[in-house]
């Protein structure tokens, strides 16, 4: 089992992902209970964009071993790449790091699920007029950007260059 899921590794850092698959499978017949085949299998999946399958084998890997934080992350990312980050949030990245706190990759990941969860549910502007609250929250962002501030202190102590902006739109 330890040898077809050593040819599995070699398989995904070669980039042969459905070899991967076929070999942690392999793995998987020979010793059925062993969390870190499915993981690896997980993985593999959720490179060749079989995102079910992937979640599959995250939960069988959580059920064989409930506290296998690298099964959860793997199943937050399964369902990031699937375009749900509610479920990668909440059944994965979170419970990844409540067991590795202080693990910056599964932190990172869970920012930028929440990051594109909060993009999801902004409404597009795209052919809408912008009302004052759209206009709030761009000014809000805008603020957040170290490059903008920069750029606005730079208008303010150059009067002159303010007033040449003013003149491209007017």
């Amino acid at each position: 089992a330890e040898q077809k899921k050593a040819e599995g590794n070699a398989h995904l850092a070669a980039k042969r992902y459905a070899d991967a698959v076929q070999s942690y499978s392999g793995a998987i017949v020979l010793w059925p209970s062993n969390a870190v085949y499915y993981s690896n299998r997980a993985a593999a999946y959720t490179l060749i964009q079989m995102f079910d399958m992937a979640i599959k084998d995250c939960e069988k890997a959580i059920e064989l071993k409930p506290d296998f934080a690298k099964a959860f992350s793997r199943l937050g990312t399964a369902h990031f790449q699937a375009g749900r980050y509610r479920d990668a949030i909440d059944k994965g990245y979170k419970k990844a790091l409540a067991l590795e706190p202080d693990n910056a990759q599964y932190r990172k990941a869970l920012d930028m699920a929440e990051e594109r969860l909060q993009e999801e549910a902004m409404p597009s502007m795209d052919g809408m007029g912008m009302e004052g609250g759209d206009m709030m929250g761009m000014a809000e962002e805008a603020m957040k950007d170290p490059e903008f501030l920069k750029m606005a202190q730079g208008m303010m102590s150059n009067p002159a260059m303010m007033g040449e902006l003013l003149n491209q739109f007017g």
